[in-house]
């Protein structure tokens, strides 16, 4: 699935739709699971966390990773209201990123003003996924 800047809600809904099934083929229903997602697929589990988004099953979806995807246009009015029960996100950013870097924080800070979990990991580079900060992200997310 292929989305544009304007990712709406019934998109965020359909993917996360498709991301459950997915898990639930690969690894069996019921799964604790997390969103990963690069550049626009990065700007998708964002809006998903931002929207306090739950998994088809009504569960919370407890961690979001997002890369190369901090420099969010939509405003914040249409974020949910409190952010407290809706995840931890972490985003990791090249800061040579020169369209997705987030070097005022904003976004950020954003987050933490609507009672969010939040924090930017930064590597030094461009529009790519890091492998080690990436993999130790990962796996801090899944340690109980």
């Amino acid at each position: 699935m292929c989305w544009g800047a304007g990712m709406t809600e019934a998109q965020a809904q359909q993917t996360l739709r498709i991301a459950h099934a997915a898990v639930a083929k690969c690894f069996g229903a019921d799964k604790i699971y997390g969103l990963i997602g690069f550049s626009n697929g990065g700007y998708m589990a964002t809006k998903i966390y931002r929207s306090c988004m739950e998994r088809p099953d009504g569960k919370k979806i407890p961690w979001f990773i997002g890369i190369g995807s901090e420099a969010v246009t939509e405003p914040v009015s249409k974020w949910a209201n409190d952010l407290t029960r809706c995840g931890n996100l972490t985003i990791i950013e090249g800061i040579e990123d020169q369209e997705n870097f987030d070097s005022s924080g904003k976004f950020i800070s954003d987050v933490l003003l609507r009672n969010g979990a939040a924090r930017a990991v930064q590597f030094k580079g461009g529009h790519l996924v890091p492998f080690e900060p990436t993999r130790q992200l990962i796996q801090e997310s899944l340690l109980p």
